[in-house]
């Protein structure tokens, strides 16, 4: 007779993953900080975090609003420069597929 361990875990982590997906569904309103982590600029960027990309783009601080009042121009000048991504956009597209795969694996494991 074989004997199969482990499926109890497997189903564990099927139904968290299950979940975890559920809860992505529909729109997310997600701060610029979490948008690019700190592990997600030190992979894609030569800054060690997103406060240093906002001083690099001439930026007093790191909001919502005064990322707004930048033009867009200015912001894909400094991804160029600090980043692998061509545009703001593209940073912009990469940074939320990150925080999605963060939240889908969340709580899953090795």
């Amino acid at each position: 007779m074989f004997k199969i361990t482990g499926l109890d875990e497997f189903q564990r982590k099927i139904e968290q993953l299950r979940h975890n997906a559920e809860n992505l569904d529909g729109q997310h309103q997600v701060p610029l900080d979490e948008l690019f982590a700190p592990a997600f600029m030190r992979q894609h960027s030569t800054l060690g975090d997103f406060d240093a990309f906002c001083r690099e783009a001439g930026l007093s601080e790191c909001s919502n609003d005064a990322f707004a009042a930048v033009p867009d121009v200015t912001l894909d000048t400094a991804v160029k420069r600090h980043t692998q991504f061509a545009s703001w956009e593209e940073m912009k597209h990469a940074g939320a597929a990150d925080w999605a795969k963060r939240r889908l694996f969340d709580g899953i494991g090795g």
